[in-house]
């Protein structure tokens, strides 16, 4: 059996996979929405399964530990409030196998 080790780099490209936006577009600075959505849900992957701090999630996507913090509040309001926000989130956990 293969093992697989996550990490940033492997959530970015399954998101990229099944959304369709190039992983450098997620990683970008854009503020267009759909981007937006995926990385946070990114980030949030990273914090939750990856067990990563903030820092570390900021220094990969190239942002500050206070716009991660910001997002990561975002993603758990966005979670409860938006099936198809969930749905994402859900089909990337589980093509990660977490």
């Amino acid at each position: 059996m293969k093992t697989t080790i996550i990490t940033p780099y492997v959530v970015t490209m399954v998101a990229s996979s099944i959304t369709n936006k190039p992983a450098e577009e997620i990683r970008s600075e854009t503020r267009k929405a759909s981007v937006v959505a995926i990385r946070d849900i990114c980030f949030k992957i990273c914090k939750d399964h990856l067990f990563m701090v903030q820092h570390d999630i900021a220094e990969y996507f190239g942002r500050n530990r206070s716009s991660i913090a910001h997002a990561l509040n975002r993603v758990d309001r966005n979670l409860d409030k938006r099936p198809q926000y969930r749905k994402l989130y859900n089909a990337i956990i589980e093509k990660l196998d977490l």
